[in-house]
């Protein structure tokens, strides 16, 4: 790293897209136009392609073979491995530091004299930082920012991390998915001053579930947004006199915070003065409206924006075109809020825990009330997706728009979906076929190909005494083997073994299987 790979905002501009991708230059942009932002600077794309550059050779090797979700995921743990090597030299960091310590006010540094530069900045306690990725090619939103960095160490290993997540098992398989030839890449890093938000979330400039031109549409959450929008409150007003038209306010019961002795990010009980409080007040509203029409006549396009206040200040982080996230407004039906138009069909698979998870397949629709980024795995492998969540930028919302995922979010029809029942994806609304009886469990006896689930499930013996719990015993044990074969084959689906019809129906049994044996346990248990 040298001096010619730093930049700081009013270096650049909206023209600075092609080196610097889109969140730097708009970044820049909205600066220079008096935009309230916490004060950053942007390390060129010509570093990362440096980096790359280098380990070229061996990246290839480890990106060859992904063909798959597994391979996707080993290949992954590959180029951790490789890109773990990297380090920024001494002439580097030293660079980065003296750049770092200008942070907090470099627009004045400019204007001091040397010693006035030297005791403004003595004693001055370093500032916290997030840094991000702003990737200059069309690219998913996979790049996972890091927050409340402190330190030249810390800010190192950020810089290492970032780009690091472009070699994440999610972004790998997106550019499988996607025809994208995995070295294909390139970005830009902000070092951004952290805004240590008492609220944060993000707003539309349009509101994108009636298509409404005339209003806008915002998300809030108490606390820094650490992929904390899942489950927002929000709030539509009016563009021209901001009067509130919706609010739906959520009850949060955690959030991310700093603390203050070791600076680290640590999720914690909502303090209960802030529980009895409005989340956002007029004033706040008015300013967030204020700002996001700015926004929108300088962009010259609809914007969805992030944002934070600290100290009663509003601060935007980022902004793009509302295209990067909704390609097409949102489809609001009587069950939901579609976020795309596709079509699917599947059986339901109820999620109330992770080992529910495991029965995940091309089959299954997942209904589920969290939407954190843990879920990608299973997502990528079902049919479709209902949520609960109202968050309408969530991870599981993401993912779901980045690999064509059939899915309804804001699912108010969720409490009436049992397992196992039939659903459809019209394209244009959500169906729930009439519940059946459940099927009688088959004979083990009836299951003698080579890949039966008879070859790592034992048979219950026949309880002679009548006792109740050494029935109960038996289909503990039944239910523990079942749950152990539905792993394997979610493993063997993840790693591409399977790929006959009689694979996934085999899956599929074993899957009901393990859910009739449960309920039968559970009978047994409550009788």
């Amino acid at each position: 790293m040298d001096e010619s790979h730093i930049y700081w905002l009013s270096d650049l501009s909206i023209g600075d897209v092609d080196r610097f991708g889109e969140k730097a230059a708009y970044l820049a942009e909205l600066h220079n136009k008096k935009i309230p932002i916490p004060n950053a600077f942007v390390i060129s794309s010509d570093f990362f392609d440096g980096v790359l550059a280098r380990f070229r050779p061996e990246l290839q090797e480890a990106l060859a073979n992904v063909s798959d979700l597994q391979s996707a995921y080993n290949a992954a743990a590959q180029a951790r491995n490789i890109l773990d090597k990297f380090t920024i030299n001494e002439s580097g960091t030293e660079l980065l530091l003296n750049t770092y310590k200008k942070l907090p006010d470099y627009v004045e540094h400019e204007n001091m004299s040397a010693l006035t530069k030297q005791l403004v900045s003595s004693g001055r306690d370093l500032p916290f930082v997030a840094v991000r990725a702003s990737p200059t090619r069309s690219s998913p939103f996979q790049f996972k920012p890091v927050l409340n960095a402190y330190g030249i160490e810390q800010l190192t290993d950020s810089i290492k991390k970032v780009i690091m997540s472009a070699f994440s098992p999610q972004a790998i398989y997106y550019r499988y998915k996607h025809g994208i030839e995995q070295l294909d890449i390139s970005m830009s890093i902000i070092v951004q001053k952290m805004a240590q938000a008492v609220k944060s979330g993000d707003m539309f400039s349009i509101n994108p579930i009636k298509n409404s031109k005339s209003e806008l549409y915002a998300q809030a959450i108490w606390g820094i947004n650490l992929d904390m929008l899942t489950n927002p409150s929000t709030f539509v007003f009016n563009k021209m006199d901001k009067t509130i038209l919706e609010k739906n306010v959520v009850k949060q019961e955690k959030y991310y915070t700093r603390n203050a002795q070791f600076g680290e990010l640590l999720l914690e009980p909502l303090p209960e003065h802030m529980r009895s409080i409005t989340l956002l007040n007029e004033r706040e509203l008015s300013i967030l409206a204020d700002i996001a029409t700015r926004i929108e006549q300088i962009m010259n396009f609809p914007q969805h924006i992030e944002w934070a206040i600290e100290r009663n200040s509003v601060q935007i982080l980022q902004t793009r075109p509302i295209t990067r996230i909704l390609e097409k407004p949102l489809l609001t039906t009587e069950s939901g809020v579609l976020i795309n138009t596709l079509t699917s069909s599947g059986k339901a698979v109820v999620v109330f825990s992770k080992q529910d998870l495991q029965k995940i397949n091309a089959e299954a629709v997942m209904v589920a009330t969290d939407a954190s980024r843990e879920l990608f795995p299973y997502i990528v492998q079902s049919a479709a997706v209902i949520n609960r969540a109202r968050g309408l930028t969530s991870p599981a919302a993401q993912i779901c728009r980045d690999f064509s995922i059939p899915a309804l979010f804001q699912a108010e029809i969720i409490d009436r979906i049992s397992e196992g029942q039939d659903i459809q994806f019209t394209g244009q609304n959500v169906e729930l076929v009439q519940s059946v009886a459940a099927a009688p469990i088959p004979s083990y006896g009836e299951y003698s190909s080579q890949n039966t689930p008879t070859q790592d499930i034992a048979e219950p013996t026949t309880s002679t005494n009548g006792d109740i719990s050494s029935i109960k015993t038996q289909f503990e044990h039944l239910e523990r083997a079942l749950t152990e074969q539905v792993s394997r084959e979610a493993q063997r689906r993840a790693s591409g073994e399977h790929i006959a019809e009689e694979d996934f129906k085999r899956s599929q049994l074993i899957s009901e299987l393990e859910w009739q044996v449960r309920n039968l346990r559970i009978k047994l248990e409550t009788s």
